[in-house]
């Protein structure tokens, strides 16, 4: 055991980071008793020159200098010759050992000579005030330490700078969760808005539904504007979205039994023709829709509807008074041409025996044909009137013209 105080021989070599720290044989005084916390049995701070810091040994590290004066020592140091003594005064060593605050203090292991830990704040390269020494009425400088004050004060500067980032970063956090506290209280609220408005909703007696629009309340699924319609009788489809009523051209419209659907007929002309719808709903707000469609003869209407065309002489002779005019003719393709979605024909009409045709109108259809030169065709369509064209001779030539809606081949 060692007291303060104590002049003692370092027993072996100590290494720290591969540089040695103490010497065998050198002397040092114990300048402190402060146990490591985990490894108690390194407790006694010693002074080393060499690193210029304070380190912690343990019995294991020193022996007893007897009868050697506490103030006065041999120092066997490299640097400082083994026949000179020294008296090393310290001062203010107490004081740097209570701001180091053990921790801070260097100790040396006995199996790790090699490892020493040194955690921060350690008086590593730290130099003790300009002290002198007698040996042999010599006086030899020692190494100077830092005061703690000086260290206070480098402590000092690096607190001036990292108080504004702590307090940036501090400031950061506070707005983070201000904001998020904020995003819940919103959310709380949204939350408890609902529940309100469904307990409202479940203790309020219900009221009548209604839409802003014909289309909130009725669904057309088979008519829209402009739709080409097969004239005749033509069966309008839909949905009941709310409960209403209906009527279509001023007849009602019923629903079909166990659906909220309908099925209605309606009668579609030839042509343009307009459908008036006109919803109620339950409150007795009313909605209106006009739907305007074209309706198409069929194939077999239509060919029905094309009497024989005028004699050829007589259609021939004033074609602008017939134009308009529906109409049909049997006879021979003499020539047949197709064109950029168009067929023109030239197709003669009068049968003059023994295989002879003659009396030509111009056809024009749009779409394409299986009629060729030669083909007996039989043309349906409208009288536009008359067409002229010029001739490979160079002839002019003018022709009554029917724009066909159908051309079978029948031969």
């Amino acid at each position: 055991m060692f007291d303060m105080g104590n002049t003692c021989y370092v027993k072996r070599d100590i290494h720290a980071g591969g540089k040695l720290i103490f010497k065998e044989g050198e002397i040092v005084t114990i300048e402190r008793i402060s146990p490591h916390a985990r490894r108690p049995e390194y407790k006694y701070v010693v002074f080393s020159v060499r690193a210029g810091k304070y380190f912690l040994l343990s019995e294991m590290d020193l022996s007893a200098a007897a009868d050697t004066p506490s103030k006065e020592i041999e120092t066997k140091t490299s640097g400082i010759p083994s026949t000179e003594r020294t008296t090393r005064t310290l001062r203010g060593s107490d004081d740097a050992l209570k701001e180091s605050k053990t921790p801070g203090i260097s100790h040396v292991p006995r199996a790790e000579t090699e490892r020493i830990s040194s955690a921060p704040g350690a008086f590593a390269k730290t130099e003790t005030p300009a002290s002198l020494s007698r040996t042999k009425g010599k006086r030899v400088p020692l190494p100077e330490r830092t005061h703690p004050l000086k260290s206070r004060a480098k402590m000092s500067k690096r607190s001036k700078i990292l108080l504004p980032v702590l307090l940036g970063f501090a400031f950061l956090m506070v707005v983070a969760i201000f904001f998020t506290k904020g995003k819940e209280r919103t959310t709380l609220e949204n939350t408890l808005s609902t529940q309100n408005h469904s307990y409202e909703s479940e203790t309020e007696p219900e009221s009548p539904a209604s839409a802003s629009s014909f289309e909130g309340l009725i669904s057309i699924e088979n008519l829209v504007e402009g739709q080409k319609v097969t004239a005749g009788t033509y069966t309008v489809s839909g949905r009941f979205l709310l409960p209403s009523s209906l009527n279509i051209n001023g007849v009602p419209v019923g629903v079909a039994p166990g659906t909220n659907e309908f099925h209605h007929p309606v009668t579609i002309n030839e042509g343009e023709n307009a459908l008036l719808f006109v919803a109620v709903d339950e409150k007795g707000k009313q909605f209106s829709k006009e739907v305007r469609v074209t309706g198409v003869l069929s194939p077999e209407m239509y060919k029905a509807s094309c009497p024989p065309g005028p004699p050829y002489n007589v259609l021939k002779k004033n074609p602008e008074a017939y134009k308009g005019t529906r109409c049909h003719y049997r006879g021979k393709v003499v020539q047949a041409m197709e064109s950029m979605g168009t067929t023109m024909l030239r197709v003669d009409i009068t049968h003059k025996g023994y295989g002879f045709w003659d009396d030509t109108i111009y056809v024009t259809l749009g779409g394409s044909t299986p009629a060729v030169e030669d083909s007996m065709v039989v043309v349906y369509g409208t009288i536009a009137g008359s067409y002229t064209y010029q001739s490979i001779a160079g002839w002019t030539i003018t022709l009554p013209w029917i724009m066909a809606e159908y051309v079978d081949v029948v031969g």
